[in-house]
């Protein structure tokens, strides 16, 4: 696979993704979460990484410029932590090195929140915002969880649907509110399940946990010092 290479535009399908997270309203989130969980408890049974004591390979990071200063990679990861050596999923990284390579002290890992929204696209818009101290020793990193963006971004609906589900929020919670986000819940989901339930299964906060820790030792670092935002922050 080639080296992802960043563009100026975030892919629609993010926004998709966010939806159930901002667009449509916490009960949705809820719906489709509750409805998500069960799916994969019944396809995936466990935690990931229960089965098996086997550490998966650490990922090779190949890194090329990607402009402004900025270098892009590709990370392999198990798709399942609980089969490590098995078939991988692709994760889009990006860095900025520390500006002064004398002063560095390890890697700044910067998580955006949602669920849905871009790490990448996080690093590069708020790169500058971050204190000069921390720039000059730090190298900035961040990437795209599996199913958002760059790495395999989980689809659920088009571009008229999403904006139907906007339109339909607006004014949302309110009198007579809760059947109608029922039917968008259900909706949704079954959107989710219908044009990417193999992936399904294996996108979640744990498996997020776990890509970043693999992430880390790609890095050669012991430990991270990190920053996230709203969902990164419970990571």
């Amino acid at each position: 696979m080639s080296t992802y290479h960043h563009t100026t535009n975030t892919p629609r399908r993010l926004s998709r993704l966010r939806l159930a997270g901002a667009a449509v309203t916490a009960l949705v989130l809820a719906a489709t979460g509750t409805a998500t969980q069960a799916m994969a408890a019944q396809n995936a049974p466990g935690k990931p990484g229960s089965a098996t004591t086997t550490q998966p390979p650490v990922p090779a990071l190949a890194w090329t410029d990607c402009q402004g200063g900025y270098e892009c990679a590709n990370a392999d990861v198990p798709l399942d932590h609980r089969n490590p050596t098995g078939q991988k999923i692709t994760l889009a990284v990006v860095r900025k090195k520390a500006a002064d390579p004398a002063k560095r002290k390890g890697t700044l890992f910067m998580q955006p929140g949602g669920p849905g929204n871009s790490g990448v696209d996080f690093v590069r818009n708020n790169y500058d915002d971050l204190p000069a101290a921390l720039r000059e020793s730090f190298d900035v990193f961040g990437y795209d969880v599996r199913g958002v963006g760059r790495s395999s971004a989980l689809t659920c609906f088009d571009d008229t649907r999403y904006s139907k589900a906007v339109t339909d929020a607006k004014g949302v919670p309110g009198r007579g509110a809760f059947g109608p986000a029922l039917r968008e819940a259900a909706e949704f989901n079954q959107a989710c399940l219908d044009n990417a339930g193999s992936l399904l299964p294996y996108v979640g906060t744990e498996y997020v946990a776990r890509d970043i820790d693999l992430l880390r030792r790609a890095l050669g670092e012991e430990q991270l010092t990190y920053y996230g935002r709203s969902f990164g922050s419970y990571i």
